[in-house]
């Protein structure tokens, strides 16, 4: 009897234990298939890859490095000998589709022997687009190494149609206390897998500023390439044949110039 007796209670001892262990287990795999479920019906990372970036990263930043031989500011040439550099570099943010808000630093260096800063820029602008209109509202702090700061207030207006033509006017309200304006049309080849090329051609007209009068300024003909090397990457070159319409302010009478850069978008 006792052999029975210990032989019941081993048996009763292992049903005990094989349950304890078996409801763990259940335990277990339903911790497993709830963890398994929720990483189921969990959508990829890869499908909203661009909505994360944009969540994460929303502004937008630009580099732009250009190597000229002359610089046509308005219409005049303040470096005629020695290369110029220009370094333009951007942040912007855009909004909902409806507005843009930019930061933009320029610096226009010349060297003729010595490098020399003939400008150093700081904008602030933002761009407002209603159907095929672009309005751009900016304005500018201008330090100028040699001379006294000065500042501006702008406007710029463009259309996304053919020709694309473009209306930018500033007043200088610290120096020279006066307007100017410009007219452009340019447009678009797309050569494919070559690049693309784009004519253009711009008049100003200056009203006061620096002057005692308002007259046209220059007519400039450009023509640019640019052609894509990597995904934020574009390598530029441009010819340009400037004339000045008024020769004896400064405005020399016809100026060939030209250049190459880079352009890196992020």
């Amino acid at each position: 009897m006792k052999f029975f007796h210990r032989l019941f209670t081993a048996v009763t001892g292992l049903l005990i234990l094989s349950n304890t262990v078996f409801a763990e287990e259940q335990k277990s795999v339903e911790i497993y298939d709830s963890a398994k479920s929720s990483i189921k019906y969990s959508e990829p990372l890869e499908e909203h890859e661009e909505l994360l970036f944009a969540d994460t990263l929303p502004i937008h930043f630009g580099a732009h490095v250009f190597f000229m031989s002359h610089w046509l500011d308005e219409g005049t040439n303040p470096s005629p000998d020695g290369m110029n550099i220009h370094q333009f570099y951007s942040a912007n943010i855009p909004v909902f589709d409806i507005v843009t808000f930019e930061y933009e630093y320029f610096q226009a260096d010349y060297n003729r022997s010595t490098p020399h800063t003939l400008e150093r820029d700081h904008s602030v602008s933002a761009t407002f687009k209603y159907k095929l209109l672009e309005i751009k509202p900016l304005w500018t702090y201008i330090d100028i190494p040699e001379d006294k700061d000065s500042g501006e207030i702008g406007l710029a207006l463009s259309m996304d149609i053919f020709l694309n033509p473009t209306f930018t006017a500033n007043y200088d309200y610290r120096q020279e206390k006066g307007y100017y304006c410009e007219w452009g049309l340019s447009h678009n080849f797309d050569l494919n897998a070559l690049g693309t090329i784009t004519p253009s051609i711009a008049m100003g007209l200056n009203s006061h500023k620096g002057t005692g009068s308002t007259f046209l300024t220059h007519i400039d003909w450009g023509l640019g390439y640019s052609y894509p090397i990597w995904d934020y990457i574009t390598i530029v070159g441009f010819i340009h044949i400037t004339k000045g319409l008024k020769t004896n302010d400064g405005y020399e009478d016809i100026t060939p110039w030209g250049g190459f850069g880079i352009d890196f978008e992020l």
